[in-house]
Formats: structure tokens, sequence, C-alpha cells
């Protein structure tokens, strides 16, 4: 299979959600990556033919996918799907079954896999619900499968055990395309053949991302007065990003070294040192592409 998009805009309100955006790939898994507001949620709705576009095409195949003519067989789970109201596990599969060619077999199963009880989908956490509505799009025979924000509430086994069955499904030796958004930049790296970055509605590859953030760490620091990025280099830091809010800053480093160095200098009220969070991460993909 082929995906292809050409020069995609579309304009939501005042703002352009897609501008200019172009991406072609095969069988495998696609993973968008981006901060809130960066388009991944209007170009995989432009991809499910839910959206129209302004401009440009988008096909699969060779065939046109455009406003209310998704490709054949394809499955889009949106970050806020719909269920009916009052519709427990098994009733929501047996929904689903009567627009998709859905496996029963298959979504008794995952749901077993992830622990879900049979209750109204309703009366769910929000983490549960997200399971049982991966369980269900896992469960539709569906060659194009859309997941937006699919990583979202999951915890950590979950996320390992939802990661292992896509990365089965999907694979270059199998003829199908998963795209995927996710904040989730270390569990996209796990599971995806091709990682495209969003920012302000366009696209961009990314490679060799295992070595930028090799070694990066977050340094958050709470201190009395101010602080310029000018001042952390000067001790040594090398900032890789740098942000400031009043007296909060965080910036990311693979000048560990340094850190003992800033502490004893700045006497912040507050230090810590982590591994970076998703929106950090991104920050940092983002200014590398300017």
């Amino acid at each position: 299979m082929r995906l292809v998009v050409e020069n995609a805009r579309k304009r939501l309100g005042d703002t352009m959600a897609l501008d200019g955006t172009s991406l072609s790939v095969g069988d495998g898994i696609l993973g968008i990556l981006g901060r809130n507001g960066a388009g991944k949620s209007t170009l995989l709705r432009a991809l499910s033919g839910v959206y129209g576009l302004d401009e440009g095409t988008i096909t699969l195949d060779g065939e046109a996918i455009y406003l209310q003519h998704p490709a054949a067989g394809a499955y889009f789970l949106p970050d806020d799907p719909y269920y009916p109201s009052g519709v427990d596990l098994r009733g929501l599969g047996e929904f689903l079954s009567c627009f998709h060619d859905f496996d029963r077999e298959s979504f008794g199963r995952y749901a077993s896999l992830l622990g879900l009880p049979n209750k109204k989908v309703k009366d769910y956490s929000k983490g549960m619900r997200r399971q049982a509505f991966l369980a269900a799009a896992l469960s539709v025979r569906s060659r194009f499968l859309l997941l937006d924000e699919a990583f979202d509430g999951l915890d950590p086994l979950t996320l390992r055990l939802i990661g292992q069955e896509l990365s089965s499904r999907f694979n270059e030796t199998k003829p199908g395309i998963l795209v995927i958004s996710s904040h989730n930049v270390h569990a996209l790296f796990k599971i995806a053949n091709t990682i495209l970055l969003m920012d302000k509605g366009r696209t961009r590859k990314l490679s060799d991302v295992g070595s930028l953030l090799a070694g990066v760490r977050q340094v958050d620091l709470l201190l009395q007065g101010s602080v310029r990025k000018e001042d952390i280099e000067r001790l040594g830091a090398k900032p890789l990003s740098f942000r400031s809010a009043g007296n909060r800053v965080t910036f990311l480093t693979r000048e560990i070294s340094s850190l003992e160095r800033i502490e004893r200098a700045l006497h912040p009220l507050s230090f810590s040192v982590q591994t970076p969070d998703a929106e950090e991460l991104l920050g940092l993909l983002a200014e590398e592409g300017r």
C-alpha cells in the first residue's frame, strides 16, 4: 500500500491547520508527533475523509480520499469517539459490527488481555475508555487504520501491550498502513517505521532521533530571582532548549557535569534532573528543524 499527501492545506477559522503538508509512506506504521494545535488531528481527519482539503490531494494506492469519501475498509479512531449512551463493552462491539468488518472474538481477547470488565462504557475511567476503544479499533479488520492520540491516558503496561499488538499487525512484511498520532515520543519511537513531526500545520520527517536525544536530561529550577539562557551557558550547561516563566526555569542539556556548578552558583529553591517529558522533547525537535 502507498499513502500520498501532496501540498495539503486546510483552514479552520483563523488557523491554517494544514499548511502545505506532504508525505509519502508505504506499509507499516507512520507516527505523527506534535504539540497541541500542531495539526495532527486535522491531518488524521483529512486522511479519514471527515474533513475535505482547501487545496492539495490525498491518495491511497492511487485512489483519492476526500470529504465523505474514505478509503475502502478504513477505520478512524478519533480522540473523542462516539458511543451510544448506556452501552456496555459487549454492546460496543455489537454497535461497531453494524458498520465495520468487526472480529468479535478478537475484541473479547483484547478486552481480556487488558482486564476490561463488561460494564457501561460511561462508567469507565478515562484510561479504561481509551483501552476499550483501542481494543475495538484493533478488532476491526482494516488495512488502513487511523488512531488519534491513541496513547493518551494509558499506563506503561497497557502501552507496552498495545504497542506489541500494533507492531505485530502493521509492519513492512504485511500490506497495511497504521497512522497514529501521539504526544508520547518514546512510545512512537518504539513502534513506528517512519516518524513525522508536525509543527504549525507542516510536517518534517525525523531521522536519527535516537542520537539527538541520547544523554539529554531535563533540568527544572525554582529560583529566588530570574536567570537568562546566557547565565546557564556561562556555567557550562550548553542548553539545547531553554524556557523560563517568572522564577521557574526549564532547560535540556547533555552537560550533566555542569549541574553541580549551577546549583552552587544559583542557590535554587528547588532543583530537579529527570528524563525529558514529552512537551520538552517535542519543543526540542521543533527547534532542531528551524
